[in-house]
Order: C-alpha cells, then structure tokens, then sequence
C-alpha cells in the first residue's frame, strides 16, 4: 500500500488523525487505530449498549455483546443477542430494523461508515457477565486466563457454577476454581 501524501494546509489536525487512523486499520489489525479512538469508541459503545439493552428488554432478548471491531471494508458494529429458546433468523431481523433507525438519531457514530450484524451467539456462546456462569452451569466450557493457575492458562470441563466472583469447572483432573477478573474469554463448548 503506498503511503499517502498529507497536504495539511486547509485541512485540520482532527481530520487528517481520523484519515490515518482509517487508514491504519489495513495495517496489522488496526492496533494504532484502536488505540488512537479507544476512549471516543467505548463512549460510543456505552450508548450503542443502553440503546441495545431498551430494545432488547422491549422485544424480550438478551443483548449478549456488542462490539465495533474492523472488518475488510471499514467498522462492523456486531451485536449478539439472545432468548430463553434461542433466536431466530427472524428475532434478529426485526431486532436490526429497530436497533438500525435508532442509532441514525442518535448519531452514535458521527460520520462513521460502518456495517451493523446482528446474530445469535451460536452453539458456542461467550460467556461475557458473571451471571452466565450460573446461568450455564453443568455446560462444557473453554476458559483462556490472563496468568497461568495450576500451570495453564487454558480450561476444559463442565461448569460447576460461580461463588463470590470464583469459576469453578470440573475436568477429568478434579475440580479448578478460576477468579473471574483472571478470565480474558470464556466459551460454551458444542457438545456432538
């Protein structure tokens, strides 16, 4: 990719900074990007979430996540939703035309170009809140952990459930209790 030129006379600091960081997010994953507009984007995304959580109460789904994350042609807004049952193709349609009007007038994104997905979670849902590991208990998990415990940092087994902010799941090797501030991502495992 060749470098572009910058002419900076007539145009101001912001815009040539959102222009790089643009279009940086080609280059290794977008890392500088992200580190560039991380404080604007978690304000943006805190009311993507509150305006997700009210539809989502409204229409009777749990919103799982909600992430805006780089893709191949410019920002994906991903959101995961979820109901007792499962969602279906349809769930997530009818909760795209709500949500999609809505982030139009409240300009969460101010002169973003970007891609809205919404999803179910899949037969291998992340576990994102505390209360997801009651709520999944006796489901086989994958759990990844920031520090080493018991000389890994990779858990496989069936969730015995969460006691006062401690994971605990059970393997062929016994019982492991895992802080949950330790845990950097948890999923369901697909059981064939």
């Amino acid at each position: 990719m060749a470098s572009p030129e910058f002419h900076l006379k007539g145009l101001d600091f912001l815009k040539c900074l959102c222009y790089l960081a643009q279009n940086l997010v080609r280059l290794e994953g977008g890392r500088l990007a992200r580190l560039l507009f991380e404080g604007k984007q978690m304000r943006d995304l805190e009311v993507v979430e509150g305006v997700c959580r009210e539809i989502g109460d409204w229409m009777g789904l749990e919103i799982v996540d909600v992430e805006f994350v780089p893709g191949n042609r410019g920002w994906v807004l991903r959101v995961t939703i979820d109901k007792e049952g499962g969602v279906t193709v349809g769930d997530c349609a009818a909760f795209s035309h709500q949500l999609d009007p809505r982030l139009d007038v409240e300009d969460c994104f101010p002169g973003q170009v970007y891609t809205l997905e919404v999803s179910s979670p899949g037969l291998t849902r992340p576990l994102k809140r505390l209360r997801d590991y009651t709520w999944f208990k006796g489901r086989k998990v994958k759990i990844r952990t920031s520090r080493e415990i018991e000389g890994r940092k990779v858990f496989k087994g069936v969730l015995e459930g969460e006691h006062d902010g401690r994971v605990t799941i059970k393997n062929d090797g016994g019982a492991v209790t895992i802080p949950y501030d330790d845990i950097v991502k948890a999923n369901l495992e697909f059981e064939w």
